[in-house]
């Protein structure tokens, strides 16, 4: 079930605990390390005096730097053979004296500082490569033909997110008959954390899957915007009003009783109606009203079934979403169906036995509900026309034993944001009915924190910070990171226990790897922009000088009580413009005034009287600079390789310290890195108790 090695660590070590010793190890003291990862900002690249490229980076690499392409030096830190420059079987480099003098694509060889610095960096990565499930001993379906989605299972899908749920189902539908045939608790249910669209839960549920899925989200609106897409995929049809006539319209008779019309005659219910408020209009029609609760999928013996759940989920505790699982019936049929009774014809059901019989129609399983989702309890079991209902004791005849088992579940996730792994991963060790997970990470700076802020202070990505994200940064959460107590309490030269600022967290999303040169080249030209208005914010008094030395320049508005303390933050802009630097400021300095009715002003008065020629002279004047910066931005994206490295080890080893519980664990790819670069997946699966 697990593979070889619960890590896809390098070849270079021969057991995890060697790796992870190495690794933390590395990242707690190699100054360059954090100085890259977290301790330099993009903001910060034309406000600093002394200059940030030769304050950072080494004197022997700045004078190689200068002679190379930004594409070279991204070929030898992610691509280049390094043995070419000789290197022992431990895997330190040397020099040898008849390679000394050797030249590099028509150039001086690389400083030896940078060959170790890179390999150090290459070495602690995990390993991205992905292999088809239809290798031996890998999990995942053999048979490669069934993991490809029908259309109708695609609808809405990108190519990212077809390739990414095509694979994600193939894992998690094997994981789970693994887990079942090597455990004594068979996989009933997998509940999907933040399953926004459900693009994974529609196709697991479907054929050839057939797996019964609680799709957990926070936001009404993607739930529903889920649903529209079940039905447009025709896993479910619309769902039906249905009213008691009678019932009705003697409730409308009873509430404005004694009531008559103009005339004198007796009121008629539609009568009634005008001479009720509109509260009490809603009542009565939602008194004897009945509604799908959760658009329930049941289908026949083996087929699958989706239930959403609208919670948000913050913590360990997921008995609120156990509660709300509901079993799923066994009983014979075809497909997907939603619970819905329909009319015979233009007359009446005369009974529940020739309902049952209708072609596609089962009794209904779910709540008696209002409109508003309250509880009706079992309503007469004799009605008019619209629909007949039998009372029914207890659970319904047709669920089988096995649906009335105790619930196994698997919580599964697709990129789920920030701590939210955190809170899968504990899920599994204080639920007693969670057997096992399977979870990929994203948003790693979304994190909650669980030492507090850095123990070196180093600039953030936004100098004057969100609320929201320095939330997430400096809380203490017992919940965030790390999780693992080899992490949070590894001893080193700043301290005690591992920490990762934001900057760090937010660069370990980068995908150096996928870079063209076309697209290298757009954003780094966007990040030149980006850096040079900040120079322009300074010196037109937008922005003010730090207050301590390791602040990043123009990061606050000069004027806090007029301005507030949010950062200045600019967002995306018309591809327009990009076209140049002046096209871009005046962009910019418009979004800013027209979408800020408090700074906005203050903004566009500073910066009025601001030529197109001056604009002009900054770019000519800082141009020569770009490709220092694109050095940088590189020599981050790249270093922050280790970052991920060290959050998904540290999930892991939390997983590992509950030997108490916790069966099996570890990590592996299931994507194509470039297809999607957030391709690690960590599994957990409990004892059998």
């Amino acid at each position: 079930m697990a593979p070889l090695s619960p890590l896809p660590y390098s070849d270079t070590f021969s057991d995890p605990d060697t790796y992870v010793e190495s690794l933390l190890n590395f990242a707690t003291s190699s100054s360059l390390f954090q100085t890259l990862c977290g301790g330099v900002h993009i903001l910060d690249f034309f406000t600093r005096e002394p200059d940030l490229y030769a304050t950072v980076l080494p004197g022997s690499w700045r004078e190689w730097l200068q002679e190379r392409g930004v594409e070279d030096i991204l070929d030898l830190l992610m691509r280049e053979n390094l043995d070419q420059f000789a290197t022992t079987s431990q895997g330190t480099i040397i020099e040898r004296q008849q390679n000394q003098e050797l030249p590099w694509r028509g150039g001086p060889r690389p400083p030896e500082s940078l060959l170790c610095y890179i390999q150090d960096i290459r070495k602690h990565l995990l390993r991205r490569d992905f292999q088809p499930p239809t290798v031996p001993g890998k999990l995942g379906l053999r048979n490669a033909e069934r993991g490809n989605l029908s259309r109708k299972i695609a609808v809405g899908m990108k190519p990212k997110k077809i390739h990414e749920v095509q694979n994600f189902a193939q894992y998690v539908d094997d994981l789970a008959s693994e887990i079942s045939r090597g455990t004594s608790c068979e996989i009933t249910h997998l509940v999907d954390f933040g399953s926004g669209q459900n693009y994974l839960g529609r196709a697991l549920a479907s054929q050839p899957y057939h797996r019964h899925i609680v799709a957990v989200e926070s936001k009404k609106h993607n739930i529903e915007g889920a649903k529209s897409m079940d039905i447009t995929a025709r896993l479910a049809e619309k769902g039906k009003l249905m009213r008691h006539k009678r019932e009705y319209r003697s409730q409308i008779v009873a509430l404005n009783s004694g009531k008559g019309t103009a005339n004198g005659d007796p009121a008629t219910p539609e009568d009634n109606l005008e001479g009720m408020s509109t509260e009490a209009v809603t009542e009565a029609m939602a008194k004897f009203s009945l509604k799908e609760a959760d658009i329930l999928y049941l289908n026949g013996e083996g087929k699958g079934s989706v239930q959403y759940v609208e919670h948000m989920i913050n913590g360990a505790d997921l008995s609120p979403v156990v509660r709300q699982i509901k079993n799923v019936s066994r009983a014979t049929g075809d497909g997907c169906a939603v619970e819905t009774i329909e009319k015979k014809g233009p007359g009446r059901c005369d009974n529940m036995d020739d309902l049952d019989n209708r072609k596609g129609l089962e009794r209904p399983l779910f709540p008696r509900t209002d409109v508003h989702g309250v509880d009706l309890g079992n309503p007469p079991e004799a009605f008019n026309g619209d629909i007949h209902l039998a009372s029914q004791e207890g659970p319904p005849a047709d669920i089988s034993a096995s649906a009335l088992s105790p619930q196994s579940l698997m919580i599964i996730s697709l990129h789920s944001c920030g701590s939210l792994v955190h809170h899968a991963l504990r899920s599994l060790i204080f639920t007693p009915s969670v057997t096992a997970v399977a979870v990929i990470g994203c948003c790693y700076n979304l994190m909650t924190e669980r030492l507090g802020p850095p123990t070196y202070k180093l600039p953030t990505l936004r100098p004057c910070p969100n609320p929201r994200v320095v939330a997430t940064s400096a809380a203490c959460d017992p919940d965030g990171f790390p999780m693992s107590e080899r992490q949070a309490r590894y001893l080193h030269g700043h301290g005690e226990g591992v920490r990762l600022n934001i900057t760090a967290r937010m660069m370990a999303v980068q995908a150096p790897q996928n870079w063209t040169p076309a697209s290298s080249a757009d954003f780094f030209t966007r990040h030149f922009f980006r850096a040079l208005l900040q120079r322009i914010f300074l010196d037109r008094g937008v922005v003010s000088v730090p207050s301590a030395a390791d602040d990043i320049v123009g990061g606050c508005p000069t004027s806090p009580d007029a301005m507030g303390t949010e950062p200045i933050i600019i967002g995306s802009l018309r591809k327009a413009c990009y076209t140049s630097f002046v096209s871009y400021v005046r962009g910019a300095v418009t979004k800013l005034s027209n979408n800020d009715p408090v700074r906005g002003p203050i903004i566009a008065s500073l910066m009025s009287g601001l030529s197109d020629n001056e604009i002009a002279d900054y770019h000519t004047r800082y141009l020569p600079r770009k490709k220092d910066l694109s050095t940088v931005w590189s020599l981050m994206a790249f270093s922050a390789g280790v970052v991920e490295a060290i959050v998904v080890v540290d999930r892991w080893l939390f997983l590992k310290e509950q030997r108490d519980v916790i069966k099996d664990a570890w990590v592996e790819t299931v994507f194509d890195y470039q297809q999607s670069p957030r391709n690690l997946v960590v599994v957990g699966v409990k004892k059998s108790s």
